[in-house]
């Protein structure tokens, strides 16, 4: 228990006023604090939107590329495939139930092997191999 003891009123209602200054002192670093994270979660969310802006920025650029590609001709597009895309694209398909279908697909290029495709012929392989 504390006990406190004025020599006047006047001596207690100062200390009191004071008490109240010190607590409302001891209350503004919170409310400061409290400040600094609103403006702080606001900033957050401001980028997380132009992250989210830019994303799908990007995202329609990719589609823009692959259009152009598309519209390409086979030429073009031969230059641009690799044997190592063939070979995914051979490999993701290689299942019991597509393996004659493949074999198929390289006797009707003239070939025995992926690797025997002459890479004019890429860009058709790919087009049969998404059909199978």
């Amino acid at each position: 228990m504390i006990t406190l003891q004025f020599e006047s009123f006047d001596q207690m209602a100062q200390a009191f006023k004071d008490v109240k200054i010190i607590l409302n002192k001891s209350k503004e670093p919170l409310k400061k604090a409290e400040a600094v994270k609103e403006a702080t979660d606001e900033k957050a969310e401001e980028r997380a939107q132009i992250e989210e802006i830019e994303e799908i920025e990007e995202v329609e650029e990719v589609e823009e590329v692959e259009e152009v590609e598309t519209l390409e001709d086979a030429e073009g597009a031969a230059k641009k495939i690799t044997i190592e895309q063939i070979r995914e694209a051979f490999v993701s398909k290689n299942t019991k139930g597509n393996t004659q279908k493949l074999k198929t697909l390289l006797n009707e290029f003239g070939v025995k092997k992926v690797t025997d495709l002459k890479e004019e012929d890429y860009p058709e392989v790919l087009k049969r191999l998404e059909e199978i």
